[in-house]
């Protein structure tokens, strides 16, 4: 039984005191002394093994490598893709100069298809930008009405990719299993415009390659060291049929 005290005249029982008492410090000592502890362990460890230090700096410089590799890598494509497509379309036999008449040109074409022999009613030089979603169907309703062998899409450089890729679900959807080709953008007459070319390119070697969709490489072989258009391809004459030649020697369907 607690003793009692007399306090001011009044009988109080004696207050028992705590067994332990909370101190801030004895907590922050018991962490550093867990963090010595570890460190400790792991200067053991790294000491242990004499190449350690070698081993951690070049694994650090290695995921550097591999990140700035990733980041400047162009798409590779995979089996993984819708279609398996294997992009870009690798060389091929050369088709027949009659393929360009059975096939469907969408875009940039004008140029293209008033060098080739192509069918007027097959050509359709829209810009995919302007359109509403509508529109795109429409498009996308009259190139199936003509039921081409193959469908080829030049893009321009100021398209808007989102648009893009959604009229080709569009087309997709309505063409059901025809082919079609999405072409890069040729190489600019002036270098402040190759960085722009060549992201616009790699966006649309994407697209391609995320659709099951085939992606033809023009521009490599009509380029100049300089990465610009070569001077042998300045004439549209050659170029466009350096263009055609690349189109009819890459075929996947």
């Amino acid at each position: 039984m607690a003793q009692k005290k007399r306090k001011h005249g009044k009988v109080e029982a004696r207050k028992s005191k705590p067994i332990i008492r909370f101190k801030l410090g004895v907590l922050l000592l018991l962490v550093l002394i867990a963090f010595g502890g570890c460190f400790a362990l792991y200067l053991i460890s790294a000491t242990s093994q004499p190449d350690y230090w070698e081993k951690e700096i070049m694994a650090g410089v290695q995921d550097e490598k591999d990140a700035e590799s990733d980041e400047n890598a162009i798409p590779v494509a995979t089996d993984a893709s819708p279609s398996a497509a294997v992009n870009p379309v690798p060389q091929s036999e050369r088709a027949e100069d009659v393929r360009m008449q059975l096939c469907a040109w969408v875009g940039d074409v004008t140029a293209l298809t008033t060098y080739y022999q192509t069918a007027s009613e097959m050509v359709f030089p829209d810009a995919v930008s302007g359109m509403s979603e509508s529109e795109m169907r429409s498009l996308a309703k009259k190139i199936a009405g003509k039921s081409p062998m193959a469908v080829y899409l030049m893009p321009t450089i100021s398209e808007d990719m989102e648009k893009y890729t959604a009229f080709t679900n569009i087309l997709c959807e309505r063409l059901n299993g025809t082919p079609i080709y999405i072409l890069s953008l040729l190489p600019p007459t002036d270098s402040a415009q190759r960085q722009a070319v060549n992201s616009c390119n790699k966006a649309l070697f994407s697209l391609a390659d995320s659709k099951g969709l085939h992606y033809v490489d023009v521009s490599t072989a009509l380029k100049g060291n300089d990465g610009c258009l070569a001077a042998e391809y300045e004439k549209a004459d050659a170029r466009l049929s350096a263009v055609g030649e690349a189109i009819l020697t890459h075929v996947a369907d």
